[in-house]
C-alpha cells in the first residue's frame, strides 16, 4: 500500500526518483494481483483493463529511470 508521509528534510533528486519508482512498483504489484483475481473469476474484460494499466505503469517507470539517467 502506498502511504503518504510528510518530508522532514529536502530530498535529493535521486531520493525523489527512488520514491516515485517505489510507488510505481507498488502499483505494478497490486495490478498483477488484480490481473490474477480477474483471471480466476473469468472476467476477461477487467483482466484486459488491468493488463493495459500494468503496461502503462511499467512504461512510466521505465521513462522515469531513462530520463533520470540522461
Amino acid at each position: 500500500m502506498i502511504k503518504e508521509q510528510p518530508y522532514k528534510k529536502a530530498l535529493s533528486q535521486m531520493e525523489m526518483v527512488q520514491a516515485v519508482r517505489g510507488d510505481y512498483q507498488v502499483l505494478a504489484s497490486e495490478l498483477a494481483k488484480a490481473i490474477e483475481l480477474a483471471g480466476k473469476a473469468a472476467d476477461d474484460i477487467t483482466e484486459d483493463m488491468f493488463i493495459g494499466n500494468l503496461e502503462k505503469t511499467i512504461m512510466v517507470n521505465l521513462k522515469i529511470m531513462f530520463n533520470f539517467c540522461q
